[in-house]
């Protein structure tokens, strides 16, 4: 809520490599509004703009933000936030088609999203409840966006990025086997630990390896296997993690 550290935060992040600095002004939870952050600075356009501000001051890289709709059904201001964050220097502006006091309720109402597209000269992305080409496309027509994002949708799922990108631009798509979905899955645990060390790389990656579990069976038609995924959510160790999850699926990376 400082523009200073915003501008500094900047400064740091494009010195560690970024290639955009984002500022997160949709996040709902709790402990992230509580603090008067994320989806609670739609409610102060005037700080937002100042935060804004210092934070393109502060880089070369392109910065953009991230917004719901607005805080609630009374107060949709996201196209008011899309033109404060043009006129202070940003490059994109990405909409969740909910409010904040929906939080994940209901469904997200992209065609909302298109008064921000109507406000602004940037590009604008739409985002929430997008999950494969179908819904993509939906959005996409709804909304008249330039682009989507993927959240909760591809969680378990890295690989659907690329299956509804090749989907909605027409281009050929080979879906992974199950053993190259795996492989994919212990990467991500070697690159979290690699990342963030290994006590917190562990405790990062492990809903990750939950939700992947959840998706292996969906997509195998396989009941749901809750008592391992309650243990895999419990393991310290990335080589534990590793070899548990290996054996929870039965140890056969070409199942089928």
């Amino acid at each position: 809520r400082d523009p200073e550290w915003m501008r500094v935060g900047a400064e740091l992040s494009e010195a560690a490599g970024a290639d955009i600095i984002d500022i997160n002004m949709g996040c709902p939870a709790k402990k992230v509004t509580g603090g008067q952050s994320g989806c609670a600075l739609m409610r102060e356009p005037e700080l937002a703009r100042k935060l804004i501000a210092g934070t393109v001051a502060g880089t070369k890289r392109p910065v953009t933000v991230k917004m719901r709709l607005g805080w609630d059904e009374g107060s949709l201001n996201a196209p008011e936030i899309a033109r404060i964050a043009e006129g202070e220097g940003a490059q994109m502006v990405t909409v969740h088609g909910r409010t904040r006091m929906q939080f994940y309720t209901g469904k997200a109402t992209w065609d909302r999203i298109a008064a921000v597209v109507e406000a602004i000269d940037l590009p604008v992305i739409a985002n929430g409840d997008i999950e494969d080409a179908a819904t993509a496309r939906a959005a996409l027509e709804q909304s008249g966006a330039d682009g989507i994002m993927i959240g909760r949708g591809a969680e378990g799922r890295p690989w659907r990025l690329a299956e509804i990108s090749n989907a909605v631009f027409g281009t050929p798509y080979r879906a992974p086997t199950p053993a190259q979905k795996l492989e994919s899955m212990l990467t991500q645990i070697a690159n979290s630990t690699e990342l963030y060390g290994e006590r917190l790389g562990v405790r990062v990656v492990r809903k990750h390896v939950a939700a992947f579990v959840d998706a292996w069976c969906e997509d195998l038609g396989l009941p749901q296997m809750a008592e391992a995924r309650v243990a895999l959510c419990r393991i310290e160790s990335p080589a534990m993690l590793r070899d548990e999850l290996i054996a929870a699926l039965g140890g056969r990376r070409d199942a089928a």
